[in-house]
């Protein structure tokens, strides 16, 4: 068995790239992010489920009889990254997949009575961070929040 290569020790730095306000606020919405979904990951291991499959069940119980490109769209992932976590919640009982009326081609999600429950049991999980954390800031701070996360996708 080869050992790795060692790179020459004139080759690395130890020479920490400075903090800025981008930094700070790149570290801080990492931080933030895993205490959100944290609660919410756990439940759903206990069902050999992760976050994508939450994404689907999220973005499905919003939109009744979306269809596989919707969701596919919404996560942002290729057919075949999306095709894992559908397989999944049929086996789990947590979506039904219907062709529509209006075109053969068109595949359409909804959520069963379990899946309903799962996604709003999650959801909460992450909803009371977030409403916990937007009580301790004023209405302004909320507000400034949210634009900020709008302009990242716009």
């Amino acid at each position: 068995m080869n050992s790795p290569a060692r790179i020459p020790i004139e080759s690395v730095s130890e020479r920490a790239v400075p903090m800025d306000g981008i930094d700070e606020a790149i570290v801080a919405f990492h931080q933030a992010y895993q205490v959100v979904i944290a609660g919410a990951d756990e439940r759903l291991a206990e069902l050999g489920l992760g976050r994508s499959h939450h994404k689907v069940l999220y973005f499905a119980a919003r939109h009744p009889r979306c269809s596989v490109s919707d969701v596919r769209e919404f996560i942002g992932v290729s057919r075949q990254a999306l095709q894992r976590p559908l397989n999944d919640l049929h086996k789990h009982g947590l979506i039904e997949t219907l062709v529509s009326p209006s075109n053969r081609r068109v595949h359409q999600l909804l959520l069963t009575v379990e899946g309903a429950a799962l996604e709003f049991e999650v959801t909460q999980l992450m909803r009371k961070r977030f409403e916990h954390a937007f009580e301790s800031v004023p209405a302004a701070s909320r507000k400034h929040w949210s634009a900020v996360m709008r302009a990242f996708v716009a």
